[in-house]
């Protein structure tokens, strides 16, 4: 698992190759669907808590892409569907592909019945920012679940792919059933991602008295869904989670947020909107939620 591409060059596919190539048995490159990347030479990275440095950039031939033996694709939700299917004629069918993306997105909106590669799903909580197109910041530490989403590894192969990740940004844990971690991450993400965004506020701010009845409702009508998919989940368990997340990351502006203030279309339909969607295919209630989905594609066309 010696070659790696990332696909995408947003913070999170920066703090990954900016952290992995810190390996120097690994050979890292990025992948963009825009050609001004393939001439960039350096980009500037900040460890967390460090000072910037220049990275020398490598951009990913096509020739790299098909020999990679893992590629990450860190890419908006919304853009999985095209990511896979602009790699796909390169793909080779040996090559490990994991998706680190916000929110859920269905197997057909992945394109998963197009490829037949392992799949793996990576969530993390580690923190970054780009101030600019050509500089990440490492900005807050956390931990990453990963899982098989499609295919199976061996233990081998498991333990190699969980060693590497661990190099570059620990903690990272191996999930049999990555679905639940999913659906935790997703509990989180329907909270803090629109409601900082509608009310333009630093997460921290979500841990205050003032959104706990909103908070509240949000997780109760979460839970009655997360039941039509069999997922288990405990409304006390996570209310915690989303007070303590939200006060490890008070001063951090969420991705909705930063995406609303920059007019850039946001992941609301794979995060609040696909609880609506299974509540709809349920004929289960869930008016806040999609209250919040509403609310937010009306900012988007102020």
């Amino acid at each position: 698992m010696n070659n790696m591409v990332i696909i995408g060059q947003g913070a999170m596919g920066l703090l990954w190759y900016g952290t992995l190539r810190n390996q120097p048995e690994l050979n890292v490159s990025v992948r963009s669907s825009q050609p001004c990347w393939q001439q960039i030479k350096h980009i500037a990275f900040n460890q967390y808590q460090g000072l910037p440095h220049l990275l020398p950039f490598n951009a990913a031939s096509d020739q790299q892409l098909t020999e990679a033996d893992v590629i990450i694709i860190c890419t908006k939700a919304y853009q999985i569907t095209q990511a896979i299917r602009q790699i796909q004629p390169l793909l080779n069918p040996r090559s490990v592909i994991i998706l680190a993306h916000n929110g859920i997105l269905t197997p057909t909106e992945m394109c998963l019945n197009s490829i037949n590669n392992v799949v793996l799903t990576l969530l993390t909580t580690h923190a970054c920012l780009k101030p600019n197109a050509l500089h990440a910041i490492h900005t807050g530490l956390g931990s990453s679940d990963i899982g098989i989403q499609q295919g199976t590894l061996s233990v081998t192969q498991q333990q190699r792919l969980i060693t590497l990740l661990n190099h570059a940004l620990p903690n990272v844990n191996w999930h049999a059933h990555i679905q639940l971690q999913q659906w935790l991450k997703l509990a989180v993400n329907c909270i803090i991602n629109p409601l900082t965004a509608l009310d333009n506020v630093d997460n921290g701010v979500i841990a205050t008295p003032k959104y706990h009845t909103i908070t509240k409702q949000l997780l109760t009508e979460l839970i009655l869904v997360a039941n039509t998919q069999h997922i288990p989940l405990e409304f006390h368990e996570l209310f915690c989670r989303i007070q303590q997340v939200a006060q490890a990351t008070a001063h951090n502006c969420s991705s909705m947020r930063a995406d609303l203030l920059a007019k850039r279309e946001t992941e609301i339909d794979y995060i609040n909107g696909y609880i609506v969607k299974c509540a709809e295919l349920h004929g289960v209630s869930v008016p806040a939620h999609t209250h919040l989905c509403h609310a937010i594609r009306q900012r988007l066309s102020m």
